[in-house]
């Protein structure tokens, strides 16, 4: 008897990144063999989360300043997943990643890029003749280098100077005040497809993806770590004032055949210094 079923799934490999909805049409006597009718394919990455519960730090009315917040994991052997490790305070609706949130991010077909970013202090390569180059801080604030020779170059824009580099030299620009540099390889790339691992800091405003989207579209950076095969530990700087916390681990399968395929959440870290109860003099 002929019958039909709608799968979803991931495919056509066990590394793809395509959520499938398929149509299998078996049993069917005039066509004589079992069929697969594709309705709908979706890019995504997809990635797992494991969350704790409400994590009271100190007494009812009482705050504490939140230093540092960590999660120890277990990984079964085999190439380990990245991991994002997020928290909220317990009136949030949003989690937080601590992620660089200086300027705008546009995930292309092809690369990643960035409108008033702090990527890296590369500002670009020399073109052997004058140049404009585009500053991640106030040009005035700048201080320049070709490879390793300071120069000083003509500001002409808020955020443009013009110099001339020898061909193939590295553009340098440090400064002092914000922004600062906090994107590194390794680190994560969010889009409504997924997330995708960065994999090159090319510059200030230029990324390389592991992947990249069907069309373009705005993303969100998160620090990120790899975990380590057995037990290991997660940590992540914050700064906030509080009483209540919860964590979330957002867990990311390497794109190989060979990933682990347990990840289990031991304890959690959190570091604070207990502000006391407030004080009020009559």
């Amino acid at each position: 008897m002929a019958d039909t079923r709608t799968i979803v799934s991931y495919g056509p490999s066990p590394t793809s990144s395509l959520l499938m909805v398929r149509l299998l049409d078996f049993g069917n006597p005039i066509r004589g063999y079992d069929h697969f009718l594709n309705l709908s394919t979706v890019t995504r990455r997809f990635g797992g989360t494991i969350e704790s519960g409400e994590l009271r730090l100190v007494p009812e009315g009482q705050k504490t300043s939140l230093k540092e917040v960590g999660v120890l994991t277990y990984c079964s052997s085999g190439t380990t997943p990245d991991a994002i490790l997020q928290m909220r305070a317990s009136d949030d609706s949003a989690w937080l990643s601590l992620g660089d949130s200086t300027g705008t991010i546009s995930v292309e077909t092809d690369v990643c890029r960035g409108t008033g970013t702090a990527w890296s202090t590369t500002i670009g390569t020399g073109t052997g003749a004058s140049a404009t180059y585009t500053t991640p801080c106030l040009a005035t604030q700048g201080r320049y280098y070709v490879d390793t020779t300071p120069v000083t170059p003509t500001i002409t824009g808020t955020n443009t100077i013009t110099l001339s580099a020898t061909l193939g030299a590295t553009v340098y620009c440090y400064w002092e005040n914000e922004p600062y540099v906090r994107m590194k390889v390794g680190d994560i790339i969010e889009t409504t497809e997924g997330y995708s691992r960065v994999t090159s800091v090319f510059d200030s405003t230029t990324l390389g993806l592991e992947w990249y989207p069907s069309t373009t579209l705005v993303g969100t950076h998160h620090p990120a770590k790899q975990l380590v095969a057995g037990e290991g530990e997660t940590v992540i700087s914050a700064n906030a004032v509080l009483d209540t916390l919860q964590l979330r681990v957002v867990v990311i399968p390497r794109n190989d055949p060979s990933s682990c395929d347990t990840v289990k959440v031991l304890g959690w870290v959190v570091n604070h210094i207990p502000a006391g109860p407030r004080q009020y003099k009559p």
